[in-house]
């Protein structure tokens, strides 16, 4: 059975140490962050626990991650662990010595990976970062992300969205950065005036019956953002000369 003593005895008590018999074992408690991997190379150590603050766990966990000796992590305080969506998908054998109680938020994550950060019962918030396409194309998605703190655009190509994604998704496009810009489609006629008094709307476009199109072709003839109009049927658009 390895003999159970704390890293300070490892690191003090070498007079003893080097009295036992050449194939002795230790499982070593108390150990740092810092110190980790000292400990993980040391021969003698069949098994190590960490003892460390939240900040210091996570400005190691990279390393941490590959000790393997290492049995569990007692954190010193109750400080939300601040790891990036990288940590949190890579270092998954660090982070599953953490304690059952941890809680953390996460930064950088991707559109794609939002939802299985969102059921993270140790995740208190998160932010996205990821292309304007990949962000319209799980728009729908995100907006249920009821955790997602912000959003952050790595270009500055408007995101394609549509019209009912406008008016229904309203709580991803409050996070997403203040310079955002929007490209819609499926507009209705009728909507086309609020559309086009978006700032945010670089451009639209209608699709609407000939007869709306038709009755509304003043006001649509205004509407500067308009990039193309769709019929929704094969009747005539009746104007005037």
């Amino acid at each position: 059975t390895p003999l159970s003593i704390t890293y300070t005895q490892l690191t003090t008590d070498t007079f003893i140490l080097g009295k036992l018999p050449s194939t002795y074992q230790l499982a070593v408690s108390a150990v740092t962050a810092a110190n980790a991997g000292t400990v993980q190379a040391n021969t003698h150590v069949a098994s190590f626990a960490i003892s460390d603050s939240s900040a210091n766990v996570v400005a190691n966990l990279n390393a941490l991650n590959s000790d393997t000796k290492i049995s569990g992590v007692t954190l010193t305080d109750t400080k939300a662990l601040v790891l990036t969506y990288s940590q949190l998908t890579a270092d998954t054998f660090i982070i599953g010595k953490l304690p059952s109680t941890w809680a953390g938020t996460v930064s950088g994550a991707t559109a794609a990976g939002a939802a299985s950060v969102q059921a993270n019962t140790h995740i208190t918030s998160f932010s996205v970062t990821d292309s304007s396409a990949n962000v319209a194309a799980n728009f729908n998605a995100l907006n249920s992300d009821t955790k997602i703190s912000g959003v952050t655009l790595t270009d500055s190509t408007p995101l394609s969205i549509t019209y009912t994604q406008l008016t229904t998704d309203t709580f991803i496009l409050g996070k997403l950065p203040s310079t955002y810009q929007l490209a819609v489609s499926a507009v209705t006629v009728a909507n086309a005036g609020t559309v086009q008094s978006n700032t945010h709307v670089t451009s639209f476009a209608v699709s609407d019956s000939s007869t709306n199109v038709a009755a509304n072709i003043n006001a649509l003839n205004g509407d500067t953002k308009i990039s193309g109009v769709t019929l929704t049927d094969s009747n005539l658009v009746s104007i005037t000369w």
